[in-house]
């Protein structure tokens, strides 16, 4: 019996074989299924009431439970080019943004395949498809349009507005009405406590560390003024004062000196620098650059550190040396709380040991000892012109504390992009439906030049329209199980959700999706074919005498999304659907 090994041997032994290539186009069976299969994917997971997925590999391992694109394409693999194309251009995006993953995939996939039925030349589409895609962004840059409002920081109803539409985009989650409010609310003034005091603070991470515990409800959740590090060779017994060398100014008050290195401490000759050296036998060089290490910590006392941060290890003797000295030392801190530990201090990352600077260390106010879960940790507070909270998020079961912490995380990134960028869109489908009317009327009055452009027929027009509108109207509309008739009307061009089969009095006035607008019943019209819109909005009553809302009203409930991570969603989507419908052919090399 040959062994496993020589198995292995004997393969690599053998010739390669000649390569097995497959050719492949778009509208291969092959190709297609795999787009419909991730099209339904995604499309199913989108918003409140989207579908959860548990995602497994083949062999077992952890099981996964979500609905956002992040965990949900981190978890799984991709074997088929195409859908490997659109995922890597939804990763980029959330990369940026942390959000909308899901509406870049649902606009290219089905773009893909809705263009796939059509018998339009790839080039003419592609170049109808970005001209959709130029009106949008024309009419989305238009502060006077329909579907916009600007966002002011000052108005608590508008902000809770925006974090609870995020909120509930995640059903696994389950938040209640109290907790909802508790979390929103948690989320408000995490952000607006990690915003810099002033224009001379210059930010390197997003300013908030977020912890999850697992075992306790969402509203025992807290936020934390200042950076919190695990550190477990302090006994979690019992709280501990720490003991450390502390200096005093005028200007800081009483403050810690904090050092940072993002070297190993451990006494690897690999970290103390790349070099050939000649030794005698019988040195140790170990011995020898451990004395380089304790040389170093000397400097670190004489320099009255109180606090020593190692991104790697630090040797158990170096430990020692620096507690007599009362400076305390937390190591294997890892690469991710780097941007952290230079916000909170102020410290320059130590890269090597010979050129130590005063210049390079920085400042905490005070170092508290905290325990959680039984496990012990440091609190660094930061100095009054500096801004770093830590947000503190419970959860009783573990996989909804995972989607918890990515929710509340990119619910804080989509916040500070509002900053740079302080537009909010109409949500629950309403900005798509009401886009989709706006296209509608936009192409049919530049048809003449739009076919001069492009040398397409009145009919390729019109089809490549439908399929960019239907698009749209797909994705206001979400999952499509949600229980609900889907309606709209031609003056305002959004979204009207009712009971299925309801039938109710055609003179009942009722809120659209989002909340902004009303309409009597009897001007809503079945969502498949609706026209564009036929009367201008933004009017303050409508012919019959309804007034309408206004959007700056403080006492409305409205849904919003922000603008920023959905009009970049729109632009990837699109073109990523054009990279992908001007590949003629897939080689594949079966070797």
């Amino acid at each position: 019996m040959q062994s496993h090994s020589d198995a292995k041997t004997g393969s690599r032994l053998d010739a390669k074989t000649e390569s097995h290539i497959s050719y492949l186009t778009l509208e291969s069976d092959q190709v297609v299924r795999a787009l419909v299969l991730m099209e339904q994917i995604t499309s199913s997971s989108r918003g409140p009431f989207g579908k959860i997925k548990m995602v497994q590999n083949s062999v077992g391992g952890h099981l996964t439970m979500t609905s956002t694109s992040a965990r949900l394409l981190s978890a799984m693999s991709f074997s088929n080019p195409i859908v490997k194309l659109v995922v890597n251009s939804a990763q980029g995006h959330l990369k940026r943004f942390n959000d909308s993953g899901h509406l870049l995939m649902s606009i290219s996939l089905n773009l893909i395949l809705e263009s796939l039925k059509l018998v339009i030349s790839r080039k003419i589409l592609m170049d109808l498809f970005e001209i959709f895609l130029g009106m949008c962004l024309e009419y989305l840059g238009d502060k006077d349009n329909e579907i916009q409002t600007d966002v002011v920081f000052s108005d608590l109803k508008q902000m809770s507005s925006i974090v609870k539409s995020i909120l509930i985009s995640k059903p696994l989650c389950r938040f209640s009405t109290k907790n909802l409010k508790v979390c929103g609310d948690l989320l408000l003034e995490t952000f607006l406590s990690s915003l810099p005091n002033n224009n001379t603070v210059q930010n390197v991470s997003d300013g908030v560390n977020v912890v999850a515990f697992d075992g306790d409800t969402v509203d025992k959740s807290t936020i934390l003024h200042g950076l919190l590090l695990q550190c477990p060779e302090i006994v979690s017994h019992s709280k501990q004062i720490m003991q450390m060398r502390t200096l005093k100014s005028e200007q800081d008050g009483s403050y810690t000196l904090v050092a940072f290195v993002t070297v190993s401490m451990s006494g690897d000759t690999e970290e103390v620098g790349s070099m050939q050296f000649e030794s005698d036998m019988c040195v140790d060089t170990d011995h020898c650059f451990l004395d380089i290490l304790e040389e170093f910590c000397d400097k670190l006392t004489a320099e009255n550190v109180g606090l020593l941060l190692c991104q790697r290890v630090v040797h158990p003797r170096l430990k020692q040396r620096l507690r007599q000295q009362s400076i305390v030392v937390v190591d294997r801190l890892g690469v991710t709380m780097t941007a952290y530990i230079q916000d909170v201090s102020g410290a320059v990352p130590i890269r090597s040991f010979h050129n130590l600077d005063v210049q390079m260390m920085g400042k905490v106010a005070g170092v508290e000892h905290k325990i959680f879960q039984d496990k012990s940790y440091l609190l660094l507070s930061p100095l009054a012109d500096k801004c770093v909270v830590t947000l503190i998020l419970y959860s009783p079961e573990e996989e909804q504390l995972s989607e918890l912490k990515i929710l509340c995380s990119s619910c804080l990134l989509s916040l500070r992009h509002l900053v740079q960028s302080p537009r909010a869109l109409l949500g629950a489908g309403c900005w798509q439906k009401h886009l989709a009317a706006v296209l509608k009327n936009k192409v049919k009055a530049n048809r003449a030049d739009i076919v001069r452009k492009t040398g397409c027929t009145i009919l390729s027009l019109t089809q490549a329209c439908k399929v960019f509108t239907n698009t749209l109207e797909k994705i206001a509309v979400g999952t499509g199980h949600d229980g609900q008739d889907h309606m709209s009307d031609i003056e305002y061009g959004h979204l009207w959700r009712l009971p299925r089969g309801s039938n109710p009095d055609p003179e009942v006035v009722l809120k659209c999706a989002c909340g902004v607008f009303q309409q009597n019943m009897s001007k809503l019209n079945d969502l498949i074919g609706s026209p564009g819109i036929v009367v201008k909005t933004g009017t303050k009553e409508d012919p019959n005498g309804h007034s309408r809302l206004d959007i700056k009203q403080k006492d409305l409930d409205v849904i919003l999304d922000l603008s920023a991570p959905c009009v970049a969603a729109l632009t990837s989507g699109v073109l990523t659907a054009n990279t992908v419908l001007s590949i003629g052919q897939f080689i594949q090399d079966n070797n």
